[in-house]
């Protein structure tokens, strides 16, 4: 809220930045990194709330690394199951979250365990840390997208220069996964989806997800005819 805001823009370590426009998330958080100083972006959804005390060290310090693009944490629903741990372009036909729904723990099975840190394809935009320099070599999120797909969209980008996206699950936190707007999303969303995912979805595959693995299934399963 305003009266929020009005509190803590009195600690001289943080400005608040009005953007008078049509909510386009790719929009705002280009607005904010434009009014930014520091040398690492946090982009981070006000429906987060913090478990690990010193995540944004652990981001940081990861996202620092030079050959490292984004990262990410894992991410909670609100009972306490996984909503993030990493992103796998062609899951559910689109880009979906890899383990979604099941409980944070180590399992045996024919994927990495959800509570080993590993590099990914994409991570989601409700928590992604990047360097300045990095996000302006990659000319920052692309504001085609309105709502949805800006987040995947980076990512693949930072891939194609050779820059390697992360999931931290040393960090989490819970994401109250659009508490804070509606689940609408524009068709323009979906086309520039379609766009950009192309290479992932239909030919190359994700390079993080091995292809004998279905995609049809947010819990690691093997195709039943591999």
């Amino acid at each position: 809220s305003k009266e929020y805001f009005s509190t803590v823009v009195q600690d001289s370590r943080i400005k608040v930045v009005e953007a008078d426009v049509e909510f386009n998330w790719s929009m705002i958080n280009n607005i904010g990194a434009k009014a930014a100083t520091g040398d690492v972006f946090v982009f981070l959804n006000n429906d987060t709330l913090v478990i690990t005390p010193d995540w944004i060290e652990k981001l940081a310090s990861m996202a620092s690394l030079p050959e490292v693009g984004l990262v990410g944490p894992q991410l909670l629903y609100e009972d306490n199951t996984i909503q993030h741990a990493g992103v796998v372009v062609g899951m559910g036909g689109w880009a979906d979250h890899v383990f979604k729904n099941q409980l944070p723990v180590h399992r045996s099975g024919p994927f990495v365990s959800p509570m080993l840190n590993r590099n990914v394809l994409a991570i989601t935009g409700a928590c992604q840390v990047i360097e300045r320099a990095k996000f302006e070599q990659l000319g920052g999120f692309d504001e085609q997208f309105i709502i949805c797909g800006s987040d995947v969209d980076i990512c693949i980008r930072a891939h194609q220069q050779g820059l390697q996206n992360v999931y931290c699950a040393d960090a989490a936190l819970h994401h109250l996964e659009s508490k804070s707007r509606s689940s609408f999303i524009p068709k323009q969303d979906f086309l520039m989806s379609e766009i950009r995912y192309a290479p992932y979805r239909n030919d190359k595959g994700d390079p993080y997800f091995n292809e004998n693995l279905d995609l049809m299934s947010t819990m690691p399963r093997m195709l039943t005819n591999a």
